[in-house]
């Protein structure tokens, strides 16, 4: 048995950042992976996208592969790295994160 498990989330989920809303879908996914805590992807079609920005920064998961990540910047505010994708996973078993994007959940709130 795997303990990497993702499954839909059963309803429609909100992102925000300094109180607005920068992502909202109804196909996002929650990871369960192990000890960790559950965490959402949403699709990137439901992510305003103009407000994220690449970086450099790639960390590496033996489960899904190589993570990019992205910073933040709204309203003057900035968070550097909040946001990363697994943009081409290496294991089937994390192949429907293709395409979705997550967010650290204390600096943007997933709710």
């Amino acid at each position: 048995m795997s303990d990497l498990v993702i499954e839909p989330v059963e309803k429609t989920v909100t992102a925000t950042f300094d109180g607005e809303v920068i992502a909202t879908s109804q196909n996002a996914l929650n990871l369960t992976e192990g000890a960790f805590k559950p965490v959402i992807y949403f699709p990137k079609k439901d992510i305003r996208m103009e407000l994220l920005t690449p970086t450099d920064k790639v960390t590496h998961c033996p489960r899904k592969g190589d993570a990019s990540y992205w910073t933040i910047a709204l309203n003057g505010r900035e968070a550097e790295n909040v946001a990363w994708a697994y943009e081409d996973p290496t294991k089937e078993g994390a192949a429907a994160l293709k395409g979705h994007i997550a967010f650290y959940n204390f600096v943007v709130k997933v709710a």
